[in-house]
Formats: C-alpha cells, sequence, structure tokens
C-alpha cells in the first residue's frame, strides 16, 4: 500500500481580483466534494484503493458539528477514518 495526502487549506472567502467583490466558499462542501470524487475516479482504476480522511471530523457531519446529522454522500464512500 502507498499512503498518499494532501492538506487543503481554505480560508472562506477572499476578493473576486476582476470585481472587488467579496467571495464566500464553502470549505467543508468543497472538501466534500473533493473526497468523493476522488473515491469515483480512483476506485474505478483500483477497487482495492482506501480513503481514509484525516483529521476531518468536521466533514462527516452537515453543519460540521458532533452532534449533527451525518452527511450520507461524504460518509458512504469512506472506508474509515485516519487518526
Amino acid at each position: 500500500m502507498v499512503p498518499c495526502g494532501a492538506r487543503l487549506p481554505c480560508l472562506g472567502g477572499g476578493e473576486n481580483p476582476a470585481s472587488g467583490k467579496p467571495v464566500s466558499i464553502d470549505c467543508r462542501g468543497e472538501a466534500r466534494a473533493l473526497v468523493v470524487s476522488l473515491d469515483k475516479a480512483v476506485k474505478d482504476l483500483d477497487p482495492g484503493f482506501l480513503v481514509l480522511p484525516h483529521d476531518d471530523e468536521q466533514l462527516l457531519t452537515e453543519d460540521g458539528s458532533p452532534e449533527g446529522l451525518l452527511d450520507a454522500e461524504f460518509v458512504s464512500p469512506l472506508d474509515g477514518l485516519g487518526p
């Protein structure tokens, strides 16, 4: 097994350089979408590929809180959780 990973910081927004208007980014939503699309793309090539998010407990629920409802679309492709 060859581990690979990426830590992608999300600042949550900024300014559109063309318009100068503020831009808001849904960091949790973007991170979830990345994991789900990675799972789909890689498991087509290697069905044994494991998806184990690390330090991403806030992505497991819809609102990011420990008491929140599970985000089923994000949780379903996971093979476990990293440390």
